[in-house]
């Protein structure tokens, strides 16, 4: 069984000198499918390699975790797998 769960992450510098307080302890896997209806691409984004001792982890996000939204923007508002990736990392 699935359920939706919110989760917050923080970066936190003063967290651990091993942990990079730029990241949050995880890569993204995304793949883009597209909609044979609309011709538009959708985009899956699915949790990776969560760090042991990281926020991600901490938080209780675990590999093959898909996000749905990302401060409350759905993914499908997304254009690129590159404005994700910007948008997680506040660029």
């Amino acid at each position: 069984l699935y359920k939706i769960r919110t989760v917050y992450l923080v970066r936190n510098a003063s967290f651990s000198s091993s942990y990079n307080a730029n990241e949050f302890g995880f890569n993204l896997q995304t793949y883009g499918l597209l909609n044979s209806l609309t011709k538009q691409t959708e985009y899956i984004c699915f949790v990776n390699n969560v760090q042991p001792k990281s926020g991600a982890k901490r938080a209780g996000l675990t590999n093959g975790d898909i996000l749905l939204a990302i401060d409350n923007m759905r993914i499908e508002q997304f254009k690129t797998f590159n404005d994700i990736v910007k948008h997680v990392k506040g660029k």
